[in-house]
């Protein structure tokens, strides 16, 4: 069992519920404005997307490398029995080198493919000089970590490391979590994530008052808001149209709403059956029951804000399955079942992630995930499971499930006694684009294809692909910082019209990438206020 702190938690509790409401209000309209696609002549190159895509991996490795620094300097400083006297425990301490661990395999598989956007290596400074401080600015550096993956995800043109950084988010997800319980904070404070564009980011984390002071190479750039739309090429017959685009997000919002309807279903019933005194009884504490109903609410707001989404398209949303619920029989039996769902469902939002084709859908999912998997580390936490507050399903990555995996699994739960309707499968989109009569594929060099050589693996082999037999790509600009890059051809073919914001060259700090989609995008005032709390250690 889990020590779930009592401190300011009803008052967390309250201001939660205020917020509820705005929650949904906010994600149904960023949802609404999701542009569906339509005939674009914008035609960034794909050299431009790779160079991207390059961009984005060198700010993730910063991230990393700073958190891998960070733990790594701090786990040899502080002992087990440091934390003991600081009201913690061994097994807290064996949480910490789990994340340090994680963070360190991070670093090794983005280093696979770029290295870092530097002259020599970053200084580091952090406000720690006891336990508690060291727990804190880890709290803050997790959370930053989850809104920064979530706010860099629908600015990766590759779907390979799209779906690579949809499974490190939601570890970076599972460590926040973890770490605002035990820092006495909710460990999941909203039903959606905040999204921070990179120049926010790097504001916080690389600014005057940052953690890191870093010499940029020349030609850095924060990456880009990649927004891609096809363009009607009458030759080219390969090309989805708008229509065959628009339908599928359609369908992966369908099976979201199934998928986030049984969960609802499932928290509403345990939430009905066992009572607050029925989880003391049982040796739960009253704020384990607490989150277990705030988990209920979350995802309540999920299932509405699809709902509503749907509607707003002048879709149906699918309907709810009648669910069978008898085999829940004890608190035990709430919490397994809990364990199950949730990690399907953080499985299944990051197996979905590259069938979004919106951009704004793509990271409201990624909000989603992540909240998912705040759920699952608190869940597993709290039922004492093998697994733990920290791990995925493959240790410092999440593993992913594809739509055949995902509903199978749930078929064989049980827990569906009748269903109206099924979500339909969709395509696994891996586009690349039309470009107009100036390129000529010929003179492309073909790049090698990602695939990350520590464990575990970031798709599974059974995602069904429909790689053509031939790929052709261009290969980026040369640069000091690629160690590699990405393969961005199957089929279908689509063009791209690059939203593109603001960047910052050369100096990351000069300026902030505007995001014009996306969920609730932060200012840096918030991560500042944490940071003006640790410093009143």
């Amino acid at each position: 069992q889990c020590d779930c702190y009592n401190n300011s938690i009803k008052q967390q509790q309250s201001k939660h519920n205020n917020n509820m409401q705005s929650s949904i209000v906010l994600a149904t309209l960023l949802l609404l404005v999701a542009p569906f696609v339509s005939a674009a002549t914008y035609q960034p190159s794909l050299t431009t997307l790779n160079q991207n895509d390059i961009y984005v991996l060198q700010y993730a490795l910063l991230l990393e490398e700073l958190e891998a620094y960070f733990y790594t300097t701090y786990q040899a400083q502080f002992s087990v029995s440091d934390f003991i006297k600081a009201g913690l425990t061994a097994t807290d301490y064996s949480y910490f080198n789990l994340i340090r661990s994680h963070e360190q395999a991070h670093v090794r598989f983005l280093s696979q493919f770029v290295t870092p956007p530097t002259t020599g290596n970053c200084t580091y400074s952090f406000p720690v000089n006891n336990v508690q401080n060291y727990t804190a600015v880890a709290r803050l550096l997790e959370n930053t970590g989850v809104s920064a993956y979530d706010g860099a995800i629908n600015r990766i043109y590759n779907p390979v490391f799209q779906q690579a950084a949809a499974t490190i988010a939601t570890i970076e997800a599972r460590h926040a979590s973890y770490l605002n319980d035990l820092t006495n904070n909710i460990p999941f404070p909203d039903a959606f994530d905040i999204a921070l564009d990179p120049g926010t980011i790097a504001d916080v984390v690389f600014g005057t008052n940052g953690f890191a002071k870093c010499n940029f190479t020349a030609g850095f750039s924060l990456p880009n808001l990649i927004t891609v739309y096809p363009v009607q090429n009458a030759s080219d017959s390969s090309q989805p149209t708008p229509a065959t685009l628009n339908a599928n997000d359609v369908k992966v919002l369908q099976y979201a709403l199934f998928l986030e309807n049984l969960e609802a279903s499932f928290y509403e019933h345990v939430t009905s059956v066992f009572s607050e005194s029925d989880f003391n009884s049982s040796g739960y504490s009253s704020e384990v029951y607490s989150f277990i109903t705030l988990i209920r609410d979350h995802e309540n707001t999920h299932v509405e804000a699809l709902n509503n989404t749907l509607l707003g398209l002048s879709v149906t949303p699918i309907p709810p399955c009648i669910y069978n619920w008898s085999s829940i029989t004890s608190i035990e039996a709430a919490l397994d079942a809990a364990v199950a769902l949730e990690e399907t469902g953080v499985s299944a939002y990051d197996g979905a992630v590259n069938a979004i084709y919106s951009s704004t859908y793509k990271q409201i999912a990624a909000t989603i995930a992540t909240v998912e998997a705040r759920h699952a580390s608190f869940i597993n936490h709290i039922a004492n499971t093998t697994q733990g507050p920290i791990a995925g399903g493959n240790g410092a990555y999440d593993k992913t499930l594809n739509f055949t995996q995902v509903v199978g699994i749930v078929s064989s739960t049980g827990y569906l006694a009748s269903c109206p309707s099924l979500p339909q499968s969709f395509q696994v989109l891996t586009v690349k684009p039309y470009f107009n009569n100036t390129f000529n594929p010929s003179n492309s060099t073909a790049a090698p294809t990602v695939a990350p050589t520590v464990a575990p693996t970031v798709a599974p082999t059974t995602v069904p692909t429909t790689a053509p037999t031939t790929v052709p790509t261009a290969a980026p600009t040369p640069s000091a910082t690629t160690a590699g890059t990405p393969t961005v051809a199957p089929t279908p073919s689509a063009s791209t019209t690059g939203a593109s914001s603001t960047t910052t060259t050369g100096v990351v700090t000069s300026g902030r990438v505007t995001t014009t989609s996306g969920a609730a995008v932060a200012s840096a005032s918030v991560v500042v206020a944490i940071l003006a709390a640790i410093a009143a250690f």
